[in-house]
């Protein structure tokens, strides 16, 4: 992927909604979903709270990398939502989590899952 910078009427936001994604022209970077479940930690854990807690997080990191001239904002990154793990047993919550990664996968060659436990990478 050749990496160039943004045209000057862009939209800012790296990220966006599964609704906004649909109109937004530029090409798709990546698709990032929560798999928002950790009833099997050992240890009594939130990380069910963890995709909530990064995307958060995300309007304080810059798209722009200095050291190569690339804004990210050329590109965005869709948002499919969270699998809705965190209140179902393993089974269900495992079902939700890797139909969620299937949609995104079909969504984006690159897909990011903010997990939850270690146990989430399984369904992932």
């Amino acid at each position: 992927m050749t990496l160039h910078p943004p045209a000057p009427d862009v939209p800012s936001g790296l990220v966006v909604t599964g609704a906004d994604a649909a109109s937004d022209t530029r090409p798709r970077l990546a698709a990032i979903y929560g798999a928002d479940f950790s009833a099997l930690s050992i240890t009594p854990s939130r990380g069910d709270r963890a995709p909530s807690v990064v995307r958060s997080a995300l309007p304080r990191f810059a798209p722009w990398n200095a050291a190569t001239g690339t804004d990210l904002t050329a590109w965005h990154v869709v948002d499919m939502g969270d699998a809705g793990a965190h209140r179902l047993a393993w089974e269900a919550a495992f079902e939700a989590i890797t139909a969620t990664a299937t949609s995104a996968a079909e969504a984006a060659e690159f897909t990011i899952g903010l997990g939850g436990d270690h146990s989430v990478t399984y369904p992932i």
